[in-house]
């Protein structure tokens, strides 16, 4: 046995999360909109403050859109981050699941997911029947 493999911290280190596959590139966009949130709003405020789920996902949903619509950067102006929209959408899921875990979560957008739940189940099983379980034929794929 080498010392490496008596060390307890590797054992218990090797039985969390590893971090070695996120990607470092995106988490330091990541970082920049916080730092740029910590800036205007307070550092991590949605811990004492707490935040409307809605509202974060309208953010994530505007970010979305612009990238669908081929929008990769997020704006400076009107006190955008510069960013990537990617990390802007991080950055908001990321406090999503902060404030859920903090109990600083409002979750405004309705209480029963079971309509949506066996909506998409249906919806599974008609993609299926009409030979739609494949790749969408909507989505441009660049070889």
């Amino acid at each position: 046995m080498s010392d490496k493999d008596a060390n307890p911290k590797h054992g218990a280190g090797r039985a969390k999360p590893s971090m070695a596959c996120t990607p470092d590139t995106a988490a330091f966009w990541w970082g920049l909109v916080h730092e740029a949130g910590a800036q205007k709003y307070g550092a991590c405020n949605w811990r004492t403050s707490g935040v409307d789920l809605s509202v974060y996902l309208d953010a994530i949903k505007r970010h979305a859109a612009k990238i669908a619509a081929g929008e990769f950067w997020d704006s400076l102006e009107d006190g955008g981050t510069g960013a990537p929209h990617a990390a802007c959408i991080m950055a908001s899921a990321a406090i999503i699941i902060d404030a859920h875990a903090y109990s600083m979560l409002n979750e405004d957008c309705g209480s029963d997911s079971r309509p949506l739940n066996s909506a998409m189940e249906n919806i599974k099983d008609i993609r299926a029947c009409l030979g739609l379980d494949q790749l969408n034929p909507l989505r441009k794929r660049k070889d």
